[in-house]
């Protein structure tokens, strides 16, 4: 059994979060066949990867950077006008989906899963940060 490079795995994990694997499987670097990936959620340590190729055997697991990044008002500030307008959000530092939560008084939670960076903001009319 084979284990991918910290390069190998963080190229896969940007590719499954990013724009550039959506809809498509990630190919194993070591012999090309698909790759299964199972996301988890450990605590403690926060999103994981389980990255495996049947066909050779090589089997890796990425793991969330720690601890959490805050993000810049400035990028709440445009992820809450994203959001109005139902619009993808993407991460500007690794071009990723940015995810988000609603919370009661139109509070919201922004995520990205690979740098780990989140921020809530009040979104309606002229913004207000938590």
């Amino acid at each position: 059994m084979s284990k991918l490079t910290i390069r190998q795995e963080d190229r896969i994990a940007r590719e499954y979060f990013g724009p550039e694997g959506a809809g498509e499987c990630a190919l194993c670097p070591s012999c090309g066949d698909n790759l299964e990936i199972a996301p988890s959620t450990v605590a403690g340590f926060g999103l994981q990867l389980r990255i495996e190729c049947r066909s050779c055997s090589s089997v890796s697991t990425w793991i969330q950077p720690q601890p959490v990044r805050a993000w810049k008002t400035i990028h709440l500030q445009y992820f809450a006008e994203r959001y109005l307008k139902e619009d993808t959000i993407r991460c500007p530092y690794d071009d990723c989906y940015v995810t988000w939560a609603e919370f009661n008084d139109s509070v919201v939670q922004f995520n990205c899963p690979y740098c780990n960076r989140r921020g809530r903001i009040v979104v309606e009319e002229g913004n207000s940060l938590l």
